[in-house]
Formats: C-alpha cells, structure tokens, sequence
C-alpha cells in the first residue's frame, strides 16, 4: 500500500463509520461508535497536520490548499467536541452529524481530487514511501499512548 491509499483508507473507513452510525438508533451504541469515529478523525488529522501537510508546504503546487485543508480540520475538531456533549439519541445529534459528515465529504473530495493530484506530481516515490512510514510509525505512537 502507498502513501495515497494509506490516507484513502483513513477516508474510507471513517466513510464506513458514519454510515454505520447514522443507521444505528441506539443511542449506546451511538454512543461508542461515535467514540471511533472521533478517534478516527483525530488520529487521522494529527497525521496529516504532522507529516503529510508539512510536506506540501514545500511546493508551489501544493502550498495553497493547506490553509484550507486546516481551517477544515479545525471545524472538524470543533463539530466533533460539540457532537461529544449531545444526546445521541436525539434527531438533533444526527442532524448534526450528518451536518459533519457533509463537511468530511468535501474535505476528503479536495484531498483526493485536487490536493493528491498535485501532490503526486511533486512528491516522488521514494518521499511518498518515506512519508508513509512516518504517518505509520506516528499512528502506532499515538496508539501505545492510549493503551497505556
């Protein structure tokens, strides 16, 4: 697996996540779905802010989708403190987890549509290779750190 399909993956699975989520009623299991997907998403953005996107300051290329792809991981960060403090079961939790879910959509579209493009034509193999063992080293960290 390359350095793209290893953040596609991040994409898919949380895709994976909230489709489970929205179908659920409970709102215990809600509850600790919603508890992996915010670990996800956090995991997922600390990678990319600590690895990924300081790698595409770099470029003229790529340079000028990192303000926005931060300001979306910020929103995300929010939504998903306040989707932490919500009753689960109500119809205005999903709501707004659907409202993040629209907001997830169009960050993932622009990394894959725009900001992987540019990036692959800058970012040569053995960088990608060395890129995607440091997200895989930093995941594996921060993982330990939560078992511990």
């Amino acid at each position: 697996m390359d350095l793209w399909q290893l953040i596609k993956n991040d994409h898919d699975n949380v895709d994976e996540i909230f489709r489970q989520i929205l179908q659920e009623s409970s709102g215990d299991l809600r509850d600790k779905l919603f508890l992996q997907l915010k670990r996800e998403l956090m995991l997922h953005t600390k990678v990319e802010e600590d690895v990924f996107y300081p790698a595409l300051k770099h470029f003229d290329e790529t340079r000028m989708y990192l303000a926005d792809a931060h300001k979306e991981h910020d929103e995300v960060k929010t939504r998903l403190e306040e989707l932490g403090k919500g009753s689960k079961d109500s119809p205005e939790w999903a709501r707004k987890l659907g409202e993040l879910k629209g907001v997830i959509q169009h960050h993932v579209r622009d990394e894959e549509d725009k900001i992987f493009p540019a990036a692959q034509k800058v970012i040569d193999a053995s960088r990608a290779e060395d890129l995607k063992r440091q997200i895989e080293r930093e995941k594996s960290q921060v993982l330990q750190h939560e078992l511990v």
